[in-house]
């Protein structure tokens, strides 16, 4: 019984002490975040991950502690967690990226690697239906994001956690930005679509008719264009102006997807235009 636990005192000793010389050995943080970025590359993703959370904690004062971080957190989430095909661990590897890209902004402000960082725990955040805690991280970079389309994108996030809150005035408002920031592109045309669906739900079909025309008046994708006037025929039912109805739907390609709900709607135009007496 002495023996083993002797024995077991030095496999502890020889792990910790492994684990020393791989941190404070001969190795550069440089080396460790190439030796991660391979890994990573062979599909070793914990390991990968792993190794530059060692690098960030290797050199702490280093310039390239936060890009480690960043990358452990990145190699977590968005390469790892997607691949995972245990809900369990997919979670543990999300809390992981968390805490990593928690301690980059905490420690590295000053980072470029910042707001990446805080655009990649927002969607954490929004993932686990923290939807405040995403739009503090959205709301502290989305001002200085450059890239439209990006901007759109971080935008579009936003709207969507606020409609989970349940404050659609400032869903309907990013919404907006994104359609002032430019024309064209899926992104673009969801928000349409979106504000088109908040105003229909809440009875303001006029302003419904005007989103979906408005969107309609450029070139839109090939969904786009069939669900914008399927959307524009229902809004228009409700106003009862059923020849204009008829017509936006008469732009409706019928598909295996969509032919009960065109039905559906030219049943229901057919009913309330010629009621019977």
């Amino acid at each position: 019984m002495r023996k083993r636990f002797i024995f077991a005192i030095l496999a502890a000793l020889l792990a910790i002490a492994a684990i020393a010389i791989l941190i404070f050995g001969g190795d550069s943080i440089g080396d460790l975040i190439a030796r991660a970025e391979a890994l990573r590359d062979e599909g070793e993703i914990e390991r990968a991950a792993d190794l530059f959370w060692q690098a960030a904690l290797m050199e702490p004062e280093s310039p390239r502690a936060a890009e480690a971080l960043y990358e452990a957190g990145y190699t977590y989430y968005v390469v790892g967690k997607p691949r995972e095909e245990d809900a369990r661990r997919g979670k543990e590897m999300a809390i992981a990226a968390r805490q990593a890209f928690t301690r980059l902004i905490e420690r590295y402000p000053d980072s470029d690697q910042v707001a990446p960082a805080r655009l990649e725990l927002g969607k954490i955040y929004s993932e686990d239906g923290e939807y405040k805690k995403a739009l503090e991280q959205y709301e502290a970079v989305v001002g200085v994001i450059e890239d439209v389309e990006q901007r759109q994108t971080v935008c579009l996030e936003m709207a969507e956690c606020y409609e989970q809150l349940g404050q659609i005035e400032f869903a309907i408002a990013r919404l907006t930005d994104i359609i002032h920031l430019g024309r064209g592109g899926g992104i673009y045309e969801t928000a349409h679509l979106i504000l088109a669906r908040y105003y229909y739900e809440a009875g303001m079909n006029e302003r419904a008719v005007e989103q979906l025309e408005r969107l309609l008046s450029g070139p839109v994708s090939f969904y786009t264009r069939q669900e914008a006037f399927t959307r524009l025929a229902t809004s228009l039912l409700e106003l009862n102006m059923f020849s204009q109805a008829e017509e936006a739907l008469a732009n409706v390609e019928v598909n295996s997807s969509n032919r009960a709900k065109v039905e559906d709607l030219r049943t229901r135009i057919a009913r309330r235009s010629s009621p019977e007496r």
